[in-house]
């Protein structure tokens, strides 16, 4: 754990790169990239884990039937999470859901955005975060995973901010908050550090490891 503190401290003049060059670097590995991420399970192979069921329960218990639940996923990858979650909602639930997917965009983005309207039951907005990282006010739920653990202090800060700003309360947000002090040179070994009293601070409860809902009662 100590050489790897170490190794991401001196990686970390990393994160002082305009985010022009970390762009272009995406787009030098777009292909590789979007073929690794293609290899994961689908949501429609994933979706029989207990903590997704708990989820989709829990967002449409909270909410008013009325209510269209928006669903934000920040460094959605293929969403696989999320776009299960909207999918047991609509299935099991009989609940509309709206997916606000962010992410860097590679040839990943074109095909997400094809699988959303040609096979998902639900509407998928794709962002680009070249233009713009602000989560849409008044999210039901936020998906961070496999993301947070990859970012410098200044990057966890702003996410955090757009967090407190955009969830509602008894709003759920997912994500890996864990350290990772055995992973050399791929993610912060203290990831732990900036997230488990912030959430305290900020109100959020956790229900099961990776899974927090932020507490308070939502005004219409």
């Amino acid at each position: 754990r100590t050489f790897c503190v170490s190794a991401y401290k001196a990686l970390s003049v990393l994160a002082t790169d305009a985010p022009s060059e970390m762009f272009d670097s995406y787009r030098l590995f777009a292909a590789y990239h979007t073929l690794r991420l293609i290899s994961y399970n689908d949501a429609t192979h994933s979706c029989g884990l207990p903590i997704h069921q708990e989820m989709a329960v829990g967002l449409a218990s909270a909410f008013d039937a009325s209510t269209l639940i928006e669903i934000v996923d920040f460094g959605a990858g293929m969403a696989q999470e999320s776009r299960c979650i909207a999918e047991i909602l609509r299935v099991k639930h009989g609940r509309t859901a709206r997916l606000h997917l962010f992410d860097i965009p590679t040839p990943r983005k074109s095909l997400l955005d094809f699988t959303c309207r040609k096979f998902d039951g639900f509407q998928c907005i794709v962002h680009d975060v070249l233009n713009s990282t602000k989560i849409p006010p008044l999210a039901h739920a936020v998906f961070a995973t496999e993301v947070l653990e990859h970012m410098y202090p200044p990057q966890t800060m702003g996410f955090q901010e757009e967090l407190a700003r955009a969830l509602v309360p008894r709003g759920l947000f997912r994500g890996n908050v864990g350290d990772h002090g055995k992973e050399f040179m791929h993610v912060n070994p203290n990831t732990a550090k900036s997230w488990i009293g912030w959430l305290k601070q900020h109100a959020f409860r956790k229900l099961r490891g990776g899974l927090y809902q932020r507490s308070g009662t939502l005004v219409v």
